[in-house]
Order: structure tokens, then C-alpha cells, then sequence
């Protein structure tokens, strides 16, 4: 069974005991760095990166909620060397540490999310990014510091070398037996480039391609005024990200995005396309799928914006209810019955009462969420999580990755989720905030491919009827206040009238929905 906790720490100093080293962990009182007992035969050096492991018990007594000077150091001989997250380098009896730092100037007090407080007492620096070397030093009693580490020094960081870019493209066409037209957004519309193709023949249209270019390459083909059509060679067909199906000499694309409901009919943004040309009026706004047909490349309405791109076909997916009161046009009234020695005049209206602007949103609030797969395509991290009270998946997206927050499969979170276009939740890196005690901390195993959540449930809480997905496999359902309905597909469980039923719960997809299903039952 997997610990309940782990930590990452480094090795900051050795005990008189040789099988004791101290170790410095951002989850510690500051100060009170932990133990670990280091068995016969095992190497430790000082600046060494560790993960610790601990039991619930051990969790529970060394990591409480409130840490104080008199919490217990932690101890643990569970423990192993991993590949130091920044360069660390021995210097006497403590530790340097390299790392890129963002700093104003004048800055003495640098926040940074692994080191927490790094304290400047004295170089001086400018506006910008540096790299940072920094120094564990004894904590000084009385002068109310919170951390352990000061700034050594600073030097510029030296303007990297550009690497080359991968470009994802569409074949619209054939240019000739070995080579094929692709559309990608990074050319002008218009401008199609090629990829040579093997003697197997040209790719359908409607084909997806990753193609890789060279530093120079990328010079050349896109970031050149001369507009050169690209040619690659380097490329990957690819799955589609978005549905895509060959009409003919052409290809249509399905997308989903928001429309706002106007009164007259304006070209259409998706960020992938860029510019969707329009002629359709939607008064209606809301969420729409819509088919867009690749054309010629035409101005947009602005006139300089070039697009290849129309819309073809639409369909209302959820649409806004139409307001009470709309922004009027002028009216044109009929005219007057005439006068005498007088004209017929027609009165025009020009000036009706705007509705009241609408009520400020209030700001989301962060919910709570498991991390319960974290994948690495490429150099992106792809965050999944399950939003407890929501009763959702959802996705996390970070600037830096899971790691370098203390994050793993399985951790607790508190962060800032958002309802997408797409009816999915999503959080942009919005005060994401680890949880490591209460009510939303769960033991977990990993699986291969995410985790399993160990969960408990009462026998009066059964699944309802309007369970799809269950009444098509005939099978119980268990209720849980975090994870909703679980189906117990294998009727693993064993009914009890006095007490709470304990098992093993994993994410499964069952009749193409993701499912929360029991995989072990645990007897007591």
C-alpha cells in the first residue's frame, strides 16, 4: 500500500551518528529540519535531492495542519535519491542552490513557490530576470525570519539560442505525385506550403501533420516579408484535433465556440482559424457547432485581415434566452396627417432608453480537487482532476510543472475551476494551492495509468434510478459525497446494515462516459 505523504527534501547536514543525516524539507517548521537513518551500504552526500516517504501515523504527528518550533523533527529511513530539481552544489557545511528568478529592483524579500522565502540582505539588482545563486544559512534566532535561505549572488542569464518549432498543419490538397499542399495558421491565408511525400503517393486531404522545422528554416519560412512558401520534409501525420472531412477539392472542419448575439452579421474568431468569414446574423447568443468550408484567401470585414475560411453550416447548442429590452435601431414613424400650408414631416426616433448595464459577476471561488492523472506529451503537461462538490472531471494548467509544486497523482488541491465554452472545467493556474490535511485528503495507490481512491459509503445511500450507465449493467450503485455515484460493475461489495463499506475505487470509461468504478472490495 502506498504512504500517505511523501515530501521532497535535500540533504543540508550530517549527525554525529553516521547513519543520520538532517534534512531541509519547505513542509517543515523553518529550522527544524528533519532525520533520515541512512542504512549500512547506502550512500548519502550532502546536496543530495530525497523523496521522503511516511505513513499516516508518522504524517499525521511530523506535517499537522498548524507547525510550530515545538512540532516533532521527522524521522524516516524510507526514503530515496532522486536527480536534483536545481543544481546544488556543496560549499562547506551547507548548500548553494542555482535557480532563474524574476526580481524588481530593490526587491529584498524574494518569493519563490519550492524555497518559499529567499531573504536579500545584500546585492543589488535591477529590474528583470537573473540567475540566482542562494545559500542555506542557521536560522537567526529573534530577528523573526522564515526561512533558512539567502541570496549569494546574482549574474545576467545569457540570451538562449533559438531551437526551431513545430508546426501543426492540415493537407487541403495535391501539387503533384510527391507532394502535397498543407494549411497550418502560422502562414499568410493564401500561402500554403508542401511536405514531400514517400513513394507510397500523396496523403487524403483532410490528413493532420506535425511538421518540424529548423531554427534557419523558421527564419526563412516565417519570420520573412518575402512570404516563401514552406516545404517540409520532417513531419508526423498526427490524429485531428478537430473533426475534419474532405468535400471534394476542399475540407470542412467541425468546431464548437461562443457566439454573441448580434444584430447584424460579423466574422467569426476561433483561435486556431483566426478568422471565419460570416454572413449569417445571430440574434441568438450562445453556444454553437459550426462547419466552416475552406475557400479562397479574401479580406475579412475589416479589410486588411485576409481569411481562407467561411462558415458553412451552423447548429445552436445553448443559446442565451433573447433580452427583454434591445438596443433599438431608429425607428422611422409613418408621417402625420398634413397641415395646412404645411409639409408631411416624418418624425424619426433616435433616442430610446439603453437597458441598465448588467450586474458585475462575482469572482469564482477555489473548489477542491484530486489530481488523478498527470500525463507529459511533448514538453506539455497535461494536469486531469476530479472536482469533489462538482461531481467533474476537469483540467489544470500550470507555468511550471506538477513536481516543482510538490504535486503528484493523487494530491489534494484547492484552485480556481471554470466552466469552458465546452462545458468543461478548467483551471488556468488560478491559486492553485496544495491541501495535505481534512476532510478532501484521500489514500490513494497508483493504478499504471492514474489512481485508485480508497473510499468508504453506507448501504442507504444506493445509487438513484436515473443512472443511465447502471440500469444498463444492472448493477449497484454506491453514493459518496465527494465522488457522486460509484458503480460497483462486479458486485465486489458486500451489503452491511451496521457499518460503512470500504473499497478501492478507480476512473474507468463505461459506455463511452468516465465512470467512477469499484475495482477491491476491503473486508473488515
Amino acid at each position: 500500500m502506498e504512504p500517505l505523504k511523501s515530501i521532497i527534501g535535500i540533504v543540508v547536514g550530517r549527525d554525529f551518528d553516521p547513519q543520520k543525516y538532517y534534512v531541509w524539507s519547505n513542509e517543515t517548521y523553518v529550522g527544524r529540519d528533519g532525520m533520515i537513518l541512512v542504512p549500512f551500504g547506502v550512500r548519502v552526500d550532502l546536496g543530495d535531492w530525497l523523496v521522503v516517504s511516511f505513513g499516516p501515523i508518522q504524517a499525521a504527528t511530523f506535517f499537522p495542519s498548524q507547525k510550530s518550533e515545538h512540532t516533532p523533527r521527522f524521522e524516516s529511513s524510507d526514503f530515496r535519491v532522486i536527480r536534483a530539481i536545481y543544481e546544488t552544489t556543496p560549499i562547506g557545511k551547507t548548500v548553494q542552490i542555482k535557480l532563474n528568478q524574476c526580481l524588481t529592483a530593490g526587491q529584498t524579500v524574494i518569493e519563490h513557490h519550492f524555497f518559499k522565502k529567499i531573504y536579500n540582505d545584500t546585492v543589488l539588482v535591477g529590474d528583470g530576470d537573473w540567475n540566482l545563486t542562494i545559500r542555506r544559512v542557521e536560522p537567526r534566532v529573534g530577528y523573526g525570519r522564515e526561512s533558512v535561505w539567502i541570496l549569494d549572488r546574482v549574474a545576467s542569464i545569457p540570451e538562449r539560442p533559438k531551437t526551431g518549432k513545430d508546426v501543426i498543419g492540415i493537407v487541403v490538397g495535391t501539387k503533384n505525385a510527391s507532394e502535397n499542399y498543407v494549411w497550418c495558421k502560422e502562414t499568410r491565408p493564401g500561402l500554403d506550403g508542401t511536405i514531400v511525400v514517400p513513394d507510397s503517393g500523396p496523403l487524403p486531404s483532410g490528413t493532420w501533420v506535425r511538421m518540424s522545422f529548423t531554427q534557419q528554416e523558421v527564419d526563412v519560412y516565417f519570420e520573412n516579408e518575402q512570404e516563401i512558401r514552406f516545404k517540409s520534409w520532417n513531419y508526423s501525420v498526427m490524429t485531428e484535433i478537430y473533426e475534419t472531412e474532405p468535400m471534394g477539392l476542399t475540407i470542412d472542419m467541425k468546431l464548437k465556440c461562443f457566439i454573441a448575439g448580434l444584430r447584424e452579421a460579423r466574422d467569426i474568431y476561433f483561435h486556431f482559424v483566426g478568422l471565419i468569414h460570416n454572413k449569417t446574423v445571430f440574434e441568438l447568443g450562445g453556444k454553437y457547432e459550426i462547419t466552416i468550408r475552406r475557400g479562397y484567401a479574401t479580406r475579412a470585414r475589416d479589410g486588411v485581415t485576409w481569411s481562407v475560411w467561411y462558415l458553412y453550416n451552423f447548429k445552436a447548442i445553448r443559446v442565451c434566452p433573447q433580452p427583454a429590452q434591445l438596443l433599438p435601431s431608429p425607428l422611422m414613424l409613418p408621417p402625420l396627417p398634413s397641415l395646412p400650408r404645411r409639409p408631411h414631416f416624418t418624425a424619426i426616433i433616435e433616442r430610446l432608453q439603453s437597458p441598465p448595464p448588467p450586474a458585475a459577476q462575482p469572482s469564482p471561488k477555489p473548489v477542491m480537487a484530486i489530481i488523478t492523472r498527470i500525463e507529459k506529451k511533448s514538453k506539455t503537461e497535461h494536469i486531469y482532476c476530479w472536482l469533489f462538490d462538482k461531481h467533474s472531471d476537469a483540467k489544470l494548467h500550470m507555468k511550471i510543472e506538477a513536481w516543482e509544486m510538490n504535486l503528484r497523482e493523487g494530491s489534494t488541491i484547492s484552485a480556481v475551476f471554470t466552466l469552458t465554452s465546452e462545458d468543461k472545467y478548467l483551471s488556468e493556474d488560478r491559486d492553485v494551492k496544495k491541501v495535505e490535511t481534512g476532510e478532501y485528503c484521500y489514500e490513494t495507490r497508483d493504478n499504471g495509468d492514474g489512481i485508485d481512491v480508497r473510499m468508504c459509503s453506507n448501504e442507504h445511500k444506493l445509487g438513484d434510478e436515473s443512472d443511465t450507465e447502471a440500469r444498463a449493467l444492472k448493477c449497484p450503485v454506491l453514493y459518496h459525497a465527494h465522488f457522486g455515484n460509484v458503480l460497483d460493475k462486479d458486485r465486489m461489495v458486500k451489503m452491511s446494515v451496521r457499518e460503512k463499506m470500504h473499497m478501492w475505487i478507480r476512473r474507468f470509461r463505461v459506455k463511452g462516459t468516465h465512470r467512477w468504478v469499484v475495482v477491491e472490495s476491503i473486508a473488515f
